[in-house]
């Protein structure tokens, strides 16, 4: 009943930011379309998650809980890449080797990124994943699910990573999201190695997501930042012709 009350929570607070960031207006840039993925992703997977509990507790039929866990995973995933590249972009984004970056070199980074993402989403569903299920006790696991395990700590190093080496360039508030995942994914270890069912990841990645809300420039101010910018620049522009 417990899981089921953060699974609750969780969805409630994350759809209630999902509500107010798509209702204002916002600046549209690659930072905004990261966040809006993590918002979205994060509805579809407490769905999963607790899909995933109900198929568990239930003891239903083996092959909808394993696919059930597979499409549950593959949220996990898109989460943690999209997650992983907001940290790299929030990192670089100011760096003279990106601004010197030639668009044939930027599209193929994006290629590379979206062949190692769909390899990683194949060899999910490929790879074999087990269930148990006893005593009220219910979890995955097996290769696709230790692929998983250990595509999240990579992620996690290489957020890190570049947060670290990057530092000076980046605001004390945007690395707050990096610092507490790493803090939930300690805590997620220790859980999963106390009771491998209790299922906190959904709620750790919601967490996360309302922090980074609260990280992102205000888009009105931004906005309001711009016009006043444009407004200086045209009244510049009419003195000097009345010059």
């Amino acid at each position: 009943m417990f899981q089921y009350i953060l699974l609750i929570t969780s969805f409630f607070y994350n759809f209630m930011i999902l509500c107010i960031f798509f209702s204002k207006q916002r600046v549209k840039n690659f930072e905004t379309q990261l966040y809006s993925v993590l918002l979205i992703s994060n509805v579809v997977g407490i769905i999963l998650e607790t899909l995933c509990v109900v198929l568990g507790n239930f003891d239903l039929n083996v092959i909808y809980s394993a696919f059930a866990v597979k499409v549950y995973m593959l949220y996990i995933l898109v989460w943690m890449y999209s997650f992983t590249i907001y940290m790299i972009y929030i990192s670089v984004i100011n760096s003279n080797r990106v601004s010197k970056m030639t668009n044939k070199t930027k599209k193929t980074i994006s290629y590379s990124v979206a062949f190692i993402f769909l390899l990683i989403v194949f060899l999910i569903f490929v790879l074999p994943i087990y269930l148990y299920s006893k005593d009220g006790i219910s979890y995955s696991y097996g290769p696709s699910n230790d692929l998983l395990s250990g595509l999240h700590m990579v992620f996690v190093i290489i957020g890190l990573l570049f947060v670290l080496f990057n530092r000076k360039r980046i605001e004390l508030k945007k690395k707050i999201p990096m610092f507490i995942l790493i803090a939930f994914t300690g805590l997620i270890v220790i859980v999963k190695t106390i009771n491998p069912g209790v299922q906190i990841i959904g709620m750790t990645f919601v967490f996360v997501t309302l922090l980074m809300y609260f990280t992102i420039e205000n888009p009105d101010v931004k906005m309001l930042s711009e016009l006043e910018l444009a407004k200086n620049n045209a009244e510049k522009a009419n003195q000097a012709k009345t010059e």
